[in-house]
Protein backbone atom coordinates (compact mmCIF):
# COMPACT_ATOMS: atom_id res chain seq x y z
CA UNK A 1 0.00 0.00 0.00
CA UNK A 2 2.88 2.34 0.84
CA UNK A 3 4.49 1.62 -2.56
CA UNK A 4 1.26 2.56 -4.33
CA UNK A 5 1.18 5.84 -2.40
CA UNK A 6 4.78 6.67 -3.45
CA UNK A 7 3.97 5.91 -7.09
CA UNK A 8 0.85 8.09 -6.94
CA UNK A 9 2.80 11.01 -5.46
CA UNK A 10 5.57 10.65 -8.07
CA UNK A 11 3.07 10.62 -10.97
CA UNK A 12 1.24 13.63 -9.54
CA UNK A 13 4.54 15.53 -9.34
CA UNK A 14 5.34 14.72 -12.95
CA UNK A 15 1.93 15.90 -14.12
CA UNK A 16 2.26 19.12 -12.14
CA UNK A 17 5.78 19.73 -13.53
CA UNK A 18 4.67 19.17 -17.16
CA UNK A 19 1.67 21.43 -16.64
CA UNK A 20 3.83 24.20 -15.17
CA UNK A 21 6.35 23.85 -18.04
CA UNK A 22 3.55 24.19 -20.58
CA UNK A 23 2.20 27.25 -18.83
CA UNK A 24 5.69 28.80 -18.78
CA UNK A 25 6.25 28.11 -22.53
CA UNK A 26 2.81 29.51 -23.34
CA UNK A 27 3.59 32.60 -21.25
CA UNK A 28 6.92 33.17 -23.08
CA UNK A 29 5.32 32.75 -26.50
CA UNK A 30 2.54 35.16 -25.51
CA UNK A 31 5.16 37.73 -24.46
CA UNK A 32 6.97 37.30 -27.80
CA UNK A 33 3.76 37.85 -29.75
CA UNK A 34 2.98 40.90 -27.62
CA UNK A 35 6.41 42.39 -28.33
CA UNK A 36 5.99 41.65 -32.05
CA UNK A 37 2.62 43.42 -32.17
CA UNK A 38 3.97 46.65 -30.64
CA UNK A 39 7.31 46.59 -32.55
CA UNK A 40 6.36 49.16 -35.21
CA UNK A 41 4.38 51.53 -33.02
CA UNK A 42 6.42 51.39 -29.81
CA UNK A 43 9.79 49.61 -30.13
CA UNK A 44 10.99 50.84 -26.70
CA UNK A 45 8.10 49.03 -25.00
CA UNK A 46 8.73 45.95 -27.11
CA UNK A 47 12.39 45.98 -26.00
CA UNK A 48 11.31 46.27 -22.35
CA UNK A 49 8.96 43.28 -22.72
CA UNK A 50 11.67 41.17 -24.33
CA UNK A 51 14.30 42.04 -21.74
CA UNK A 52 11.92 41.03 -18.96
CA UNK A 53 11.45 37.47 -20.28
CA UNK A 54 12.96 35.20 -17.59
CA UNK A 55 15.64 32.63 -18.42
CA UNK A 56 15.80 33.66 -22.10
CA UNK A 57 18.93 31.53 -22.56
CA UNK A 58 16.91 28.43 -21.78
CA UNK A 59 14.60 28.98 -24.77
CA UNK A 60 14.73 26.40 -27.54
CA UNK A 61 13.52 25.95 -31.09
CA UNK A 62 11.11 28.50 -32.55
CA UNK A 63 10.80 30.51 -29.30
CA UNK A 64 14.59 30.98 -29.21
CA UNK A 65 14.77 32.02 -32.88
CA UNK A 66 11.82 34.43 -32.58
CA UNK A 67 13.27 35.91 -29.38
CA UNK A 68 16.65 36.51 -31.09
CA UNK A 69 14.98 38.14 -34.11
CA UNK A 70 12.62 40.39 -32.11
CA UNK A 71 15.32 41.45 -29.62
CA UNK A 72 17.66 42.47 -32.49
CA UNK A 73 14.78 44.29 -34.19
CA UNK A 74 13.77 46.13 -30.99
CA UNK A 75 17.35 47.17 -30.23
CA UNK A 76 17.83 48.48 -33.76
CA UNK A 77 14.57 50.44 -33.74
CA UNK A 78 15.38 51.81 -30.27
CA UNK A 79 18.80 53.02 -31.53
CA UNK A 80 20.71 50.59 -29.31
CA UNK A 81 24.09 49.76 -30.85
CA UNK A 82 24.22 46.29 -32.40
CA UNK A 83 27.76 45.24 -31.47
CA UNK A 84 27.92 41.82 -33.17
CA UNK A 85 25.83 39.37 -35.17
CA UNK A 86 25.86 36.42 -32.75
CA UNK A 87 22.24 37.00 -31.64
CA UNK A 88 20.65 37.42 -35.06
CA UNK A 89 22.55 34.40 -36.40
CA UNK A 90 20.46 32.22 -34.07
CA UNK A 91 17.35 33.32 -35.97
CA UNK A 92 19.03 32.93 -39.38
CA UNK A 93 20.23 29.40 -38.59
CA UNK A 94 16.75 28.35 -37.48
CA UNK A 95 14.68 29.93 -40.26
CA UNK A 96 17.20 28.96 -42.94
CA UNK A 97 15.96 25.38 -42.67
CA UNK A 98 12.94 26.20 -44.87
CA UNK A 99 10.77 27.46 -42.01
CA UNK A 100 8.80 30.72 -42.50
CA UNK A 101 10.49 32.52 -45.40
CA UNK A 102 9.14 35.87 -44.24
CA UNK A 103 10.87 35.51 -40.87
CA UNK A 104 14.08 34.47 -42.67
CA UNK A 105 13.85 37.62 -44.80
CA UNK A 106 13.52 39.72 -41.62
CA UNK A 107 16.47 37.90 -40.06
CA UNK A 108 18.67 38.62 -43.11
CA UNK A 109 17.54 42.27 -43.03
CA UNK A 110 18.50 42.84 -39.39
CA UNK A 111 21.72 40.89 -39.88
CA UNK A 112 22.49 43.40 -42.61
CA UNK A 113 21.68 46.22 -40.18
CA UNK A 114 24.41 44.93 -37.85
CA UNK A 115 26.97 45.26 -40.66
CA UNK A 116 25.54 48.63 -41.74
CA UNK A 117 26.08 50.05 -38.25
CA UNK A 118 29.67 48.76 -38.34
CA UNK A 119 30.09 50.26 -41.84
CA UNK A 120 30.82 46.89 -43.44
CA UNK A 121 28.82 47.88 -46.50
CA UNK A 122 29.56 44.95 -48.89
CA UNK A 123 28.41 42.38 -46.31
CA UNK A 124 25.31 44.45 -45.52
CA UNK A 125 24.42 44.75 -49.23
CA UNK A 126 24.77 40.98 -49.70
CA UNK A 127 22.38 40.27 -46.81
CA UNK A 128 19.87 42.92 -47.90
CA UNK A 129 19.78 41.40 -51.39
CA UNK A 130 19.15 37.94 -49.88
CA UNK A 131 16.28 39.40 -47.88
CA UNK A 132 14.93 41.10 -51.01
CA UNK A 133 14.83 37.74 -52.83
CA UNK A 134 12.73 36.17 -50.06
CA UNK A 135 10.26 38.92 -49.16
CA UNK A 136 7.05 39.08 -51.26
CA UNK A 137 6.48 42.37 -53.08
CA UNK A 138 3.04 42.70 -51.48
CA UNK A 139 4.86 43.65 -48.26
CA UNK A 140 5.64 47.01 -49.83
CA UNK A 141 6.71 48.81 -46.65
CA UNK A 142 9.34 46.21 -45.80
CA UNK A 143 10.58 46.23 -49.43
CA UNK A 144 10.81 50.03 -49.23
CA UNK A 145 12.90 49.68 -46.03
CA UNK A 146 15.23 47.28 -47.83
CA UNK A 147 15.76 49.71 -50.71
CA UNK A 148 16.31 52.55 -48.22
CA UNK A 149 19.05 50.59 -46.45
CA UNK A 150 20.60 49.52 -49.76
CA UNK A 151 20.69 53.20 -50.72
CA UNK A 152 22.44 54.01 -47.42
CA UNK A 153 25.05 51.31 -48.10
CA UNK A 154 25.77 52.60 -51.60
CA UNK A 155 25.91 56.18 -50.30
CA UNK A 156 28.42 55.02 -47.70
CA UNK A 157 30.53 53.68 -50.58
CA UNK A 158 30.08 57.01 -52.44
CA UNK A 159 28.14 55.32 -55.24
CA UNK A 160 25.61 58.16 -55.43
CA UNK A 161 23.84 57.26 -58.67
CA UNK A 162 23.22 53.65 -57.55
CA UNK A 163 22.08 54.91 -54.14
CA UNK A 164 19.68 57.30 -55.86
CA UNK A 165 18.20 54.43 -57.89
CA UNK A 166 17.66 52.44 -54.68
CA UNK A 167 15.90 55.39 -53.01
CA UNK A 168 13.67 55.84 -56.06
CA UNK A 169 12.69 52.16 -56.00
CA UNK A 170 11.91 52.42 -52.29
CA UNK A 171 9.82 55.54 -52.91
CA UNK A 172 7.82 53.72 -55.61
CA UNK A 173 6.87 51.00 -53.10
CA UNK A 174 5.79 53.27 -50.24
CA UNK A 175 4.19 56.22 -52.07
CA UNK A 176 0.52 56.39 -51.15
CA UNK A 177 1.04 53.84 -48.32
CA UNK A 178 3.54 55.45 -45.94
CA UNK A 179 3.77 59.18 -46.54
CA UNK A 180 6.37 59.78 -43.82
CA UNK A 181 8.74 57.17 -45.28
CA UNK A 182 8.10 58.57 -48.77
CA UNK A 183 9.18 62.00 -47.45
CA UNK A 184 12.41 60.61 -46.03
CA UNK A 185 13.18 58.81 -49.31
CA UNK A 186 12.62 61.96 -51.37
CA UNK A 187 14.87 63.79 -48.92
CA UNK A 188 17.54 61.09 -49.39
CA UNK A 189 17.28 61.49 -53.17
CA UNK A 190 17.76 65.23 -52.76
CA UNK A 191 20.79 64.61 -50.51
CA UNK A 192 22.49 62.54 -53.24
CA UNK A 193 22.13 65.48 -55.63
CA UNK A 194 23.33 67.94 -52.96
CA UNK A 195 26.51 65.92 -52.31
CA UNK A 196 27.22 65.89 -56.05
CA UNK A 197 26.62 69.68 -56.06
CA UNK A 198 23.63 69.38 -58.38
CA UNK A 199 21.86 72.03 -56.34
CA UNK A 200 18.92 72.72 -58.65
CA UNK A 201 17.96 69.02 -58.78
CA UNK A 202 18.32 68.75 -55.01
CA UNK A 203 16.07 71.79 -54.51
CA UNK A 204 13.32 70.22 -56.67
CA UNK A 205 13.16 67.19 -54.36
CA UNK A 206 13.48 69.25 -51.17
CA UNK A 207 10.47 71.35 -52.17
CA UNK A 208 8.41 68.19 -52.76
CA UNK A 209 9.40 66.95 -49.31
CA UNK A 210 8.52 70.32 -47.73
CA UNK A 211 5.06 70.23 -49.30
CA UNK A 212 4.40 66.65 -48.11
CA UNK A 213 5.82 67.29 -44.62
CA UNK A 214 3.63 70.39 -44.24
CA UNK A 215 0.56 68.34 -45.14
CA UNK A 216 1.56 65.68 -42.58
CA UNK A 217 2.37 68.29 -39.89
CA UNK A 218 5.43 66.27 -38.90
CA UNK A 219 7.73 68.61 -36.99
CA UNK A 220 10.73 66.24 -37.26
CA UNK A 221 10.37 66.10 -41.05
CA UNK A 222 9.83 69.85 -41.32
CA UNK A 223 12.92 70.51 -39.19
CA UNK A 224 15.08 68.21 -41.33
CA UNK A 225 13.92 69.52 -44.71
CA UNK A 226 14.05 73.20 -43.74
CA UNK A 227 17.62 72.65 -42.46
CA UNK A 228 18.58 70.99 -45.76
CA UNK A 229 17.04 73.79 -47.83
CA UNK A 230 18.84 76.36 -45.71
CA UNK A 231 22.16 74.57 -46.24
CA UNK A 232 21.50 74.48 -50.00
CA UNK A 233 20.74 78.22 -50.19
CA UNK A 234 23.81 78.92 -48.08
CA UNK A 235 25.93 77.02 -50.67
CA UNK A 236 24.42 79.26 -53.37
CA UNK A 237 25.23 82.40 -51.33
CA UNK A 238 21.51 83.17 -51.10
CA UNK A 239 21.78 84.12 -47.47
CA UNK A 240 18.38 85.75 -47.03
CA UNK A 241 16.51 82.61 -48.19
CA UNK A 242 18.91 80.47 -46.15
CA UNK A 243 18.20 82.55 -43.01
CA UNK A 244 14.44 82.25 -43.59
CA UNK A 245 14.51 78.47 -43.81
CA UNK A 246 16.93 77.91 -40.92
CA UNK A 247 14.75 80.12 -38.72
CA UNK A 248 11.74 78.10 -39.84
CA UNK A 249 13.63 74.87 -38.96
CA UNK A 250 14.46 76.16 -35.48
CA UNK A 251 10.81 76.89 -34.86
CA UNK A 252 10.08 73.18 -35.02
CA UNK A 253 12.42 72.40 -32.09
CA UNK A 254 13.91 68.98 -32.83
CA UNK A 255 16.37 67.12 -30.55
CA UNK A 256 19.13 69.06 -28.82
CA UNK A 257 21.79 67.61 -31.08
CA UNK A 258 19.97 68.68 -34.25
CA UNK A 259 18.94 72.00 -32.68
CA UNK A 260 22.51 73.01 -31.80
CA UNK A 261 23.65 72.04 -35.31
CA UNK A 262 20.92 74.24 -36.80
CA UNK A 263 21.92 77.10 -34.49
CA UNK A 264 25.54 76.82 -35.61
CA UNK A 265 24.37 76.87 -39.24
CA UNK A 266 22.20 79.93 -38.57
CA UNK A 267 25.19 81.62 -36.96
CA UNK A 268 27.19 81.02 -40.17
CA UNK A 269 24.38 82.50 -42.27
CA UNK A 270 23.94 85.54 -40.01
CA UNK A 271 27.71 86.03 -40.05
CA UNK A 272 27.61 86.16 -43.87
CA UNK A 273 24.77 88.73 -43.53
CA UNK A 274 27.07 90.79 -41.23
CA UNK A 275 24.68 90.43 -38.28
CA UNK A 276 27.50 89.85 -35.81
CA UNK A 277 25.61 89.98 -32.51
CA UNK A 278 22.93 87.53 -33.65
CA UNK A 279 25.56 85.28 -35.23
CA UNK A 280 27.55 85.20 -31.95
CA UNK A 281 24.40 84.28 -30.04
CA UNK A 282 23.72 81.27 -32.25
CA UNK A 283 27.36 80.21 -32.40
CA UNK A 284 27.41 80.08 -28.62
CA UNK A 285 24.43 77.75 -28.69
CA UNK A 286 26.20 75.67 -31.34
CA UNK A 287 29.28 75.48 -29.07
CA UNK A 288 27.14 73.55 -26.55
CA UNK A 289 26.55 70.75 -29.07
CA UNK A 290 27.52 67.18 -28.22
CA UNK A 291 28.95 66.89 -31.73
CA UNK A 292 32.67 67.67 -31.58
CA UNK A 293 32.72 68.93 -35.18
CA UNK A 294 29.88 71.41 -34.52
CA UNK A 295 31.66 72.59 -31.34
CA UNK A 296 34.96 73.12 -33.15
CA UNK A 297 33.26 74.98 -36.02
CA UNK A 298 31.32 77.21 -33.60
CA UNK A 299 34.42 78.03 -31.53
CA UNK A 300 36.39 78.79 -34.71
CA UNK A 301 33.67 81.21 -35.89
CA UNK A 302 33.51 82.86 -32.45
CA UNK A 303 37.30 83.25 -32.44
CA UNK A 304 37.30 84.87 -35.89
CA UNK A 305 34.35 87.15 -35.11
CA UNK A 306 35.82 88.42 -31.83
CA UNK A 307 39.15 88.85 -33.57
CA UNK A 308 37.43 90.98 -36.21
CA UNK A 309 35.87 93.04 -33.37
CA UNK A 310 39.37 93.33 -31.79
CA UNK A 311 38.19 91.80 -28.53
CA UNK A 312 41.42 89.97 -27.96
CA UNK A 313 40.67 88.37 -24.61
CA UNK A 314 37.47 86.64 -25.82
CA UNK A 315 39.15 85.86 -29.14
CA UNK A 316 42.02 84.13 -27.35
CA UNK A 317 39.67 82.10 -25.12
CA UNK A 318 37.65 80.85 -28.07
CA UNK A 319 40.84 80.17 -30.04
CA UNK A 320 42.07 77.97 -27.19
CA UNK A 321 38.76 76.13 -27.10
CA UNK A 322 38.88 75.73 -30.86
CA UNK A 323 42.40 74.27 -30.78
CA UNK A 324 41.44 71.85 -27.99
CA UNK A 325 38.61 70.40 -30.05
CA UNK A 326 40.59 70.67 -33.28
CA UNK A 327 43.39 68.64 -31.68
CA UNK A 328 40.80 66.10 -30.50
CA UNK A 329 39.44 65.84 -34.04
CA UNK A 330 42.96 65.42 -35.37
CA UNK A 331 43.65 62.73 -32.77
CA UNK A 332 40.42 60.98 -33.75
CA UNK A 333 41.34 61.20 -37.42
CA UNK A 334 44.87 59.99 -36.73
CA UNK A 335 43.49 57.09 -34.72
CA UNK A 336 41.05 56.29 -37.49
CA UNK A 337 43.87 56.51 -40.04
CA UNK A 338 46.04 54.29 -37.87
CA UNK A 339 43.19 51.77 -37.52
CA UNK A 340 42.75 51.87 -41.26
CA UNK A 341 46.47 51.27 -41.79
CA UNK A 342 46.39 48.41 -39.29
CA UNK A 343 43.37 46.92 -41.07
CA UNK A 344 45.14 47.28 -44.42
CA UNK A 345 48.26 45.70 -42.91
CA UNK A 346 46.23 42.77 -41.61
CA UNK A 347 44.54 42.45 -44.98
CA UNK A 348 47.93 42.43 -46.71
CA UNK A 349 49.21 39.80 -44.30
CA UNK A 350 46.13 37.72 -44.96
CA UNK A 351 46.62 38.17 -48.70
CA UNK A 352 50.22 37.03 -48.38
CA UNK A 353 49.14 33.97 -46.42
CA UNK A 354 46.52 33.22 -49.04
CA UNK A 355 49.05 33.83 -51.80
CA UNK A 356 51.57 31.45 -50.20
CA UNK A 357 48.81 28.90 -49.65
CA UNK A 358 47.62 29.32 -53.23
CA UNK A 359 51.18 28.86 -54.48
CA UNK A 360 51.44 25.57 -52.62
CA UNK A 361 48.05 24.56 -53.98
CA UNK A 362 49.19 25.43 -57.51
CA UNK A 363 52.44 23.51 -57.00
CA UNK A 364 50.44 20.53 -55.73
CA UNK A 365 48.04 20.71 -58.66
CA UNK A 366 50.91 20.97 -61.17
CA UNK A 367 52.67 18.02 -59.51
CA UNK A 368 49.45 16.00 -59.53
CA UNK A 369 48.92 16.92 -63.20
CA UNK A 370 52.46 15.86 -64.09
CA UNK A 371 52.06 12.59 -62.19
CA UNK A 372 48.76 11.99 -63.98
CA UNK A 373 50.40 12.74 -67.36
CA UNK A 374 53.28 10.40 -66.49
CA UNK A 375 50.83 7.65 -65.52
CA UNK A 376 48.89 8.15 -68.77
CA UNK A 377 52.14 8.05 -70.80
CA UNK A 378 53.23 4.87 -69.01
CA UNK A 379 49.81 3.29 -69.61
CA UNK A 380 49.94 4.31 -73.27
CA UNK A 381 53.47 2.91 -73.70
CA UNK A 382 52.47 -0.29 -71.89
CA UNK A 383 49.39 -0.75 -74.07
CA UNK A 384 51.35 0.14 -77.20
CA UNK A 385 54.07 -2.31 -76.21
CA UNK A 386 51.48 -5.04 -75.68
CA UNK A 387 49.90 -4.22 -79.04
CA UNK A 388 53.26 -4.36 -80.80
CA UNK A 389 54.20 -7.57 -79.03
CA UNK A 390 50.88 -9.09 -80.05
CA UNK A 391 51.46 -7.95 -83.64
CA UNK A 392 54.98 -9.43 -83.67
CA UNK A 393 53.67 -12.69 -82.20
CA UNK A 394 50.98 -12.87 -84.88
CA UNK A 395 53.53 -12.19 -87.60
CA UNK A 396 55.74 -14.92 -86.14
CA UNK A 397 52.83 -17.35 -86.10
CA UNK A 398 51.99 -16.40 -89.66
CA UNK A 399 55.56 -17.07 -90.79
CA UNK A 400 55.51 -20.43 -89.02
CA UNK A 401 52.21 -21.21 -90.71
CA UNK A 402 53.69 -20.38 -94.11
CA UNK A 403 56.74 -22.53 -93.40
CA UNK A 404 54.59 -25.51 -92.40
CA UNK A 405 52.42 -25.09 -95.51
CA UNK A 406 55.49 -25.03 -97.76
CA UNK A 407 56.92 -28.03 -95.97
CA UNK A 408 53.69 -30.04 -96.39
CA UNK A 409 53.42 -29.17 -100.05
CA UNK A 410 56.95 -30.54 -100.62
CA UNK A 411 56.51 -33.71 -98.57
CA UNK A 412 55.69 -36.73 -100.82
CA UNK A 413 55.69 -39.53 -98.26
CA UNK A 414 52.40 -38.54 -96.60
CA UNK A 415 49.12 -39.69 -98.12
CA UNK A 416 47.24 -37.19 -100.23
CA UNK A 417 44.19 -37.11 -97.92
CA UNK A 418 46.27 -36.49 -94.79
CA UNK A 419 48.24 -33.77 -96.49
CA UNK A 420 45.11 -32.04 -97.80
CA UNK A 421 43.50 -32.20 -94.35
CA UNK A 422 46.63 -30.70 -92.76
CA UNK A 423 46.82 -27.94 -95.39
CA UNK A 424 43.15 -27.13 -94.87
CA UNK A 425 43.79 -26.87 -91.14
CA UNK A 426 46.77 -24.55 -91.78
CA UNK A 427 44.61 -22.39 -94.07
CA UNK A 428 41.98 -21.97 -91.36
CA UNK A 429 44.67 -21.13 -88.83
CA UNK A 430 46.23 -18.66 -91.30
CA UNK A 431 42.87 -16.96 -91.77
CA UNK A 432 42.43 -16.64 -87.99
CA UNK A 433 45.92 -15.15 -87.65
CA UNK A 434 45.20 -12.68 -90.46
CA UNK A 435 41.89 -11.84 -88.78
CA UNK A 436 43.70 -11.16 -85.50
CA UNK A 437 46.15 -8.91 -87.35
CA UNK A 438 43.26 -7.04 -88.96
CA UNK A 439 41.60 -6.50 -85.55
CA UNK A 440 44.66 -4.52 -84.41
CA UNK A 441 44.15 -1.95 -87.20
CA UNK A 442 42.00 1.21 -87.32
CA UNK A 443 40.20 -0.20 -90.38
CA UNK A 444 38.72 -3.01 -88.26
CA UNK A 445 37.17 -0.47 -85.85
CA UNK A 446 35.71 1.52 -88.74
CA UNK A 447 34.31 -1.67 -90.28
CA UNK A 448 32.57 -2.50 -86.99
CA UNK A 449 31.14 1.05 -86.87
CA UNK A 450 29.91 0.61 -90.46
CA UNK A 451 28.11 -2.62 -89.56
CA UNK A 452 26.31 -1.02 -86.60
CA UNK A 453 25.47 2.32 -88.22
CA UNK A 454 22.14 3.44 -89.66
CA UNK A 455 21.80 3.49 -93.49
CA UNK A 456 22.36 7.28 -93.66
CA UNK A 457 25.42 7.08 -91.41
CA UNK A 458 26.82 4.10 -93.37
CA UNK A 459 27.15 6.30 -96.46
CA UNK A 460 29.12 8.95 -94.52
CA UNK A 461 31.40 6.40 -92.81
CA UNK A 462 32.07 4.52 -96.07
CA UNK A 463 32.88 7.70 -98.00
CA UNK A 464 35.27 8.82 -95.25
CA UNK A 465 37.02 5.54 -94.36
CA UNK A 466 36.63 3.32 -97.48
CA UNK A 467 40.28 3.65 -98.52
CA UNK A 468 41.50 2.95 -94.97
CA UNK A 469 39.34 -0.18 -94.58
CA UNK A 470 40.34 -1.59 -98.00
CA UNK A 471 44.04 -0.86 -97.39
CA UNK A 472 44.02 -2.58 -93.98
CA UNK A 473 42.14 -5.60 -95.37
CA UNK A 474 44.59 -6.04 -98.26
CA UNK A 475 47.57 -5.69 -95.93
CA UNK A 476 46.27 -7.95 -93.14
CA UNK A 477 44.85 -10.67 -95.43
CA UNK A 478 47.75 -10.62 -97.93
CA UNK A 479 48.53 -14.31 -97.23
CA UNK A 480 44.88 -15.37 -97.65
CA UNK A 481 44.58 -13.40 -100.89
CA UNK A 482 47.96 -14.68 -102.11
CA UNK A 483 46.95 -18.28 -101.46
CA UNK A 484 43.65 -17.82 -103.37
CA UNK A 485 45.47 -16.10 -106.23
CA UNK A 486 48.00 -18.91 -106.38
CA UNK A 487 45.29 -21.57 -106.52
CA UNK A 488 42.96 -19.57 -108.79
CA UNK A 489 45.06 -17.28 -111.03
CA UNK A 490 42.02 -15.88 -112.86
CA UNK A 491 40.78 -14.04 -109.75
CA UNK A 492 41.26 -10.24 -109.91
CA UNK A 493 42.15 -7.97 -106.97
CA UNK A 494 38.52 -6.86 -106.69
CA UNK A 495 37.44 -10.52 -106.70
CA UNK A 496 39.90 -11.27 -103.89
CA UNK A 497 38.61 -8.29 -101.85
CA UNK A 498 35.02 -9.51 -102.31
CA UNK A 499 36.08 -13.01 -101.20
CA UNK A 500 37.72 -11.70 -98.00
CA UNK A 501 34.67 -9.53 -97.19
CA UNK A 502 32.49 -12.60 -97.62
CA UNK A 503 34.81 -14.64 -95.37
CA UNK A 504 34.45 -11.85 -92.77
CA UNK A 505 30.67 -12.40 -93.09
CA UNK A 506 29.97 -8.76 -93.84
CA UNK A 507 26.33 -7.94 -94.66
CA UNK A 508 25.49 -7.26 -98.29
CA UNK A 509 24.90 -3.52 -97.76
CA UNK A 510 28.31 -3.17 -96.06
CA UNK A 511 30.02 -4.96 -98.98
CA UNK A 512 28.27 -2.62 -101.41
CA UNK A 513 29.49 0.46 -99.49
CA UNK A 514 33.10 -0.79 -99.26
CA UNK A 515 33.40 -1.95 -102.88
CA UNK A 516 31.42 1.11 -104.01
CA UNK A 517 29.47 -0.79 -106.71
CA UNK A 518 25.80 -1.47 -107.38
CA UNK A 519 23.88 -4.57 -106.23
CA UNK A 520 23.68 -5.86 -109.84
CA UNK A 521 27.45 -5.45 -110.29
CA UNK A 522 28.18 -7.39 -107.11
CA UNK A 523 25.79 -10.15 -108.24
CA UNK A 524 27.58 -10.43 -111.59
CA UNK A 525 30.96 -10.52 -109.79
CA UNK A 526 29.77 -13.36 -107.55
CA UNK A 527 28.66 -15.42 -110.57
CA UNK A 528 31.97 -14.75 -112.27
CA UNK A 529 33.92 -15.92 -109.20
CA UNK A 530 31.77 -19.07 -109.16
CA UNK A 531 33.10 -19.95 -112.59
CA UNK A 532 36.73 -19.32 -111.58
CA UNK A 533 36.99 -21.49 -108.44
CA UNK A 534 35.84 -24.97 -107.47
CA UNK A 535 32.42 -25.54 -105.92
CA UNK A 536 33.77 -26.55 -102.47
CA UNK A 537 35.87 -23.37 -102.16
CA UNK A 538 32.95 -21.26 -103.39
CA UNK A 539 30.66 -22.82 -100.80
CA UNK A 540 33.27 -22.18 -98.07
CA UNK A 541 33.81 -18.53 -99.03
CA UNK A 542 30.18 -17.55 -99.54
CA UNK A 543 28.74 -19.88 -96.85
CA UNK A 544 26.23 -21.46 -99.18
Amino acid sequence: MRHLLYIFCFCSGLVFLCHSCRREIASVYSALLSADSMMWSNPDSALLVLEQIPDSRELRGEERALYALLLTQARYKSCVLLENDSLIQIAVDYYDGGRKQERLAQAYFYWGCVYLENKEFPKAISLYLKSLELIPEKDSIFVAMLYTHLGSCYSGQKLRSIARDMYKKGYAFCVGKDSARACYLLNDIGDTFLVEYQLDSALVYYRQVLEMASALQRSDLLFAICSDIAALYNEQDRYAEAEFYISKALSYQSSKKDYTLACSTKGDILGDLNQSDSAIYYWKIGAESSNIYVKASSYDCLFREYKKMKLWKESTLYADSFFIYYDSIQAMNDRAELDKLMDNHLVELHKRELSARNQWIIVGLVAAFLVLVAILIILYLWRDGRRKKKYVDLQQRLMENRAEAIFLSEVTEASSDDRNAELEKLEKERFQICLSLFETTAGSKRLDELKKATPSMQIKIADTYRALIVSNIRKSFADVMGNLKERYPNLTNDDLLYCVLSLLRCPKDVILHITNVSADAIKVRKNRIKGKIDAEQFSHIFDC
